[in-house]
């Protein structure tokens, strides 16, 4: 399986026009050096080489951030955490408490919220559903789980059980997703992960 990085690059141009650039980087390549953040998804299904371990081990220790998302249930986790043990062999992630300056760098966040997938947010006005099933396990319980470097800095961030991406991208789509999952739960926490990672 080759894995690649997907980035999209939003804007406005001086007309006030939305601007989209796409890029795809192959996971060992030493054009992710440009990028100091990078954010992957569906990583429940990931399988590294030895060469994008290598490259991503790299790029994480001088000083890039990953974060992990949308990916559900144990099984997943644990093909996840495997293949990140291929970059980071002596490390381990550790739970997030919720005493976290990260909770508290931008605005005040008090639980780890579930953000479900557009679809199922939707549905949940009136099902009270939030999470998804995988593996016969309904995955209701959202983790946040970082790695840190020898001197604390957190390189990688893993939000599971959690579609943080689709709070992102579906916001103008339906109202009630908006109000309830994109505007209350994904984007402060993005805004607080961002704004810790690139003060810390």
């Amino acid at each position: 399986m080759t894995v690649t990085y997907n980035l999209k690059l939003v804007w406005l141009d001086p007309s006030g026009q939305q601007q989209f650039r796409q890029i795809l980087i192959e996971a060992d390549s030493d054009e992710m050096f440009n990028w100091p953040w990078l954010y992957a998804v569906e990583v429940g299904h990931w399988q590294l080489t030895d060469s994008q371990a290598k490259t991503l081990r790299e790029y994480l220790l001088r000083g890039g951030f990953l974060m992990l998302d949308d990916f559900w249930g144990e099984v997943q986790w644990a093909n996840m955490e495997h293949e990140l043990k291929k970059v980071f062999p002596e490390r381990s992630f550790a739970e997030l408490p919720m005493d976290h300056p990260l909770y508290s760098s931008v605005f005040q966040i008090k639980s780890k919220a579930q953000v479900p997938n557009v679809e199922t947010g939707t549905r949940s006005q009136y099902s009270h559903v939030t999470w998804e099933y995988h593996d016969g396990e309904e995955c209701k319980e959202v983790h946040h789980r970082a790695i840190y470097d020898d001197k604390g800095r957190m390189m990688v961030i893993a939000t599971h059980n959690t579609d943080n991406g689709d709070g992102w991208e579906w916001e103008g789509d339906n109202h009630y997703y908006f109000e309830n999952f994109a505007e209350k739960i994904a984007y402060p926490l993005a805004i607080n992960i961002i704004f810790y990672q690139m003060t810390h």
